[in-house]
């Protein structure tokens, strides 16, 4: 006889053993039984008549479901091993023979254990009350739903009480249905984009959906986009909404100064007087956990500025690190770096144009105290405007490819 091994890719390892008679096939069958018991997707490997044997398949089903689909169609179409199949892995499902995916407790089993396996259950099943709730139970969206369960107001309510975003599921009548669409945004305030127009200019619903996600304020009516309520109660979840905000709020320090303590980075929706306000770039600073590229710097602010870096930004940012302040003025030919560390220390130093933020950076890590070395971010003031003003432009590691010089382009062009 002949010995050969095989590794099936899982770490199973199957010894197939060439032997022409009956009762050496046994044999053989008695290490593959083992085998798929202990990794059931080692079904793909044996013999085909092995393939079509109700105890070696059921071996590998208890332990992978999936590996109905390496079972001959004969056994595909065996009701006590699909079911074995299903309950094990709700996807099995789609690896059934046709008649069984539609089979009331195959499919019920198969959604009980996976609810997104009743996209592989028959018509008429993806229409049935019960299987239906059972596959929402367990994670299903309506997309599978018949169009009748996705127009039958109680399924879905459970749904979208599960998941708001089963309402882009729903029929058009009940994605106008006040009640349907106050749950979703309440579960998911995404979910207003699936709202109808009508609701998507109701007060107190889109303030529910800007309350759970802020951005879902750009589905808002053009009205409660410059509601100063709605707009607050979506800068304060989440500050990039203030994109979507009226220009008159837009321009509102008390808005803007909501919008970007949450994220610094939202200053760039702010007008552009207020990315030069004294009392907003303050906040943008404060925000350890945001770059500020966009605020605005005056003169007279600037020294304030790096107070403000150096006594609030010491606290740990995001990676436990410390922040340095970088001054940056372009010279002819080279550009002068004067910068302050959290700690309140600081040096100048020079560094050719040509050079790049990584070497700005390893220049900062040689030079600064020996505890400051650990850092993840620099804000840069640059120096040179037409108008003798300044900007910031924060810089990460992702940037330590770019130039300098690019840098202050960069921070020239967004001021101009």
């Amino acid at each position: 006889k002949t010995v050969k091994t095989k590794r099936t890719g899982c770490g199973s390892v199957l010894h197939c053993i060439a032997m022409p008679t009956a009762a050496k096939v046994l044999v053989d069958r008695e290490h593959v039984i083992a085998e798929v018991r202990r990794n059931g997707q080692a079904l793909e490997f044996v013999a085909q008549e092995l393939k079509a044997d109700r105890e070696v398949v059921l071996a590998a089903l208890e332990d992978k479901g999936l590996a109905l689909r390496h079972a001959a169609d004969k056994l595909k179409a065996d009701r006590t091993i699909v079911l074995a199949a299903v309950k094990k892995a709700g996807w099995a499902l789609q690896y059934a023979d046709e008649e069984l995916r539609n089979d009331q407790e195959i499919v019920l089993a198969a959604v009980e254990s996976n609810g997104e396996a009743l996209q592989y259950a028959s018509e008429e099943l993806r229409g049935d009350h019960k299987v239906v709730l059972a596959a929402i139970e367990r994670g299903a969206t309506l997309e599978f739903a018949s169009a009748e369960l996705q127009g039958n107001k109680q399924v879905v309510l459970n749904a979208v009480r599960k998941s708001g975003r089963a309402l882009q599921y729903a029929s058009t009548r009940l994605r106008a249905d006040r009640e349907v669409v106050l749950a979703a945004v309440k579960s998911s305030g995404w979910s207003l984009k699936d709202a109808s127009l009508e609701l998507q200019r109701d007060r107190a619903l889109v303030l529910a959906a800007v309350k759970d996600y802020g951005c879902s304020l750009f589905f808002a009516s053009t009205e409660l986009q410059a509601d100063r309520e709605v707009v607050l109660a979506a800068v304060n979840q989440n500050g990039n909404a203030l994109q979507d905000a009226s220009k008159e709020l837009r321009a509102d320090r008390e808005v803007v100064l909501a919008a970007i303590r949450c994220r610094g980075d939202a200053m760039q929706y702010a007008s552009t007087d207020l990315q030069s306000d004294r009392h907003v770039v303050l906040a943008a600073f404060r925000n350890p956990r945001r770059t500020t590229d966009h605020c605005r710097l005056e003169p007279e602010v600037r020294a304030e500025v790096r107070a403000a870096a150096d006594s609030k930004l010491a606290q740990k940012g995001e990676s436990g690190a410390p922040v340095v302040v970088a001054e940056l003025k372009l010279l002819e030919n080279e550009i002068e770096c004067s910068a302050t560390f959290a700690s309140g220390r600081s040096f100048e130093l020079l560094v050719d144009d040509a050079a790049s933020v990584g070497e700005l950076a390893t220049r900062l890590v040689t030079d600064r105290p020996r505890e400051m070395q650990d850092f993840s971010r620099v804000y840069l003031v640059i120096d040179g405007s037409p108008d003798g003003g300044s900007d910031s432009v924060g810089m990460t590691p992702w940037d330590w490819d770019r130039p300098l010089k690019d840098f202050v382009a960069t921070a020239k062009r967004q001021r101009t």
